[in-house]
């Protein structure tokens, strides 16, 4: 990896890791504003805040590691209108790809990021 790609790479973690808090410390505020969406799911509701717009969960099982990312095959996102597939994410840090292996079965927080795979946040083994 050149000395470029990897000052690209950093910078792109550091400007995701201060959208995500931003988005963390609004979120909250934005959750708890009532809104005229009927019985939707709260997930729903939550995915329609400005602050939390780009922000979904899936639940999936890990299928590949590659470079910086990860394979998921992952259950319908009804937030997105997504079927169930298999397909890549970004990891949004390095160290998001500790404890990953093939057949895990995981839950996941993530963002779209235009032209390129949806980025993981966080994750966890599923429950």
């Amino acid at each position: 990896m050149t000395i470029s790609a990897f000052c690209v790479r950093t910078l792109r973690s550091a400007v995701t890791l201060v959208l995500l808090m931003v988005s963390m410390l609004f979120a909250p505020a934005f959750a708890a504003t009532p809104h005229a969406h009927g019985d939707m799911a709260a997930t729903s509701e939550v995915a329609s805040t400005p602050a939390a717009a780009s922000l979904y969960n899936l639940k999936g099982e890990v299928v590949q590691l590659l470079d910086g990312r990860v394979v998921l095959n992952h259950q319908a996102v009804a937030a997105l209108n997504w079927p169930a597939m298999t397909m890549p994410f970004q990891l949004a840090t390095p160290e998001l790809v500790q404890g990953l292996t093939p057949g895990l079965q995981i839950e996941a927080q993530f963002a779209l990021v235009e032209n390129d795979s949806p980025r993981i946040l966080q994750w966890q083994v599923a429950k």
